[in-house]
């Protein structure tokens, strides 16, 4: 953490007392962005679907920041109705904040599906990430800053609008690059719309991250793992990514990835890529996330 002082010193400051719900705050990379905002003396609201494992997480960083505020409610960013229960409490309980954080994602599942009946990788990275940055809206203070956190996997696959949900693709890349080329329209979409919140995206870059853990078999960990280590900068560097995204305003068009070929080094603002930024795409790909979104709140109703 030492390391990355001088950085910081330079492109953060103190936001004491300033409330931050974070989701996606117990993986690799989520961890590092918490124990720095811990460190900028924030109050943070961890959204987690492991209670457990969130609970356990802010233990260990109680020992070591004794006097930071963290409070745990429970999400599942793949169940709709989940998002809405966790929006209802997080009104109920807590003022409205002043920043949100979505760092939440799954990787390379084996074919699942939602409890919506949507494949698993669209559920929680594309159609539950839009939904949720809808909801939260409502427990953000005017002038707030959203915080998305995408992937360099966005720039490599096009939409494919006749299998928008990813159902029949088998390539468990091409459908996670499409749940995140679509979460990164749906923002760019969001960011158009809202005028009083700001919304900046980031990508970490390559990171070698526990998710591989859970979607890699032995050869990769035990061969592949170790070297994209050596390779690729830490979790503590990528997630400084996140921490940029805090304190700047960047263009409708622009994110926040590592320096040199958005792969490493520190934070900077680079343009989206103008295979991503196509109006008709990003258009399309709203219309089709709302009409499925209105589907869930007719059945409520």
């Amino acid at each position: 953490m030492k390391k990355y002082f001088k950085w910081l010193s330079k492109n953060t400051h103190p936001l004491t007392n300033k409330l931050v719900i974070f989701i996606g705050a117990t993986g690799s990379i989520g961890k590092e962005a918490l124990e720095y905002l811990l460190m900028l003396e924030t109050k943070v609201i961890i959204g987690a679907r492991n209670v457990e494992k969130a609970n356990n997480l802010k233990q260990q960083l109680l020992l070591k920041y004794p006097q930071a505020t963290i409070f745990v409610e429970h999400i599942d960013v793949s169940s709709l109705d989940s998002i809405d229960t966790f929006q209802k409490v997080l009104t109920s309980k807590y003022p409205k904040a002043d920043f949100f954080i979505n760092n939440s994602g799954v990787y390379h599942l084996p074919k699942n599906f939602s409890k919506d009946g949507y494949e698993i990788h669209f559920a929680t990275n594309a159609l539950g990430n839009y939904y949720l940055a809808k909801r939260i809206i409502e427990n953000l203070k005017e002038n707030s800053k959203m915080v998305f956190v995408s992937s360099l996997s966005a720039n490599f696959y096009k939409i494919n609008f006749q299998d928008f949900e990813s159902v029949n693709c088998k390539n468990k890349m091409k459908v996670y690059a499409q749940s995140k080329r679509i979460m990164l329209s749906n923002t760019i979409s969001l960011k158009e719309e809202l005028k009083n919140i700001d919304i900046n995206v980031i990508h970490p870059g390559i990171c070698a991250t526990e998710l591989f853990n859970k979607s890699h078999g032995k050869f990769f960990m035990k061969i592949i793992f170790p070297i994209m280590k050596l390779i690729f900068h830490s979790p503590k560097k990528a997630s400084l990514n996140i921490l940029k995204g805090l304190f700047i305003k960047t263009e409708i068009n622009e994110w926040i990835c590592p320096r040199f070929i958005g792969v490493w080094g520190y934070p900077k603002i680079k343009k989206i890529a103008k295979r991503i930024y196509k109006k008709e795409n990003i258009n399309r790909s709203f219309e089709l996330t709302n009409n499925l979104i209105k589907q869930h709140i007719n059945k409520k109703w």
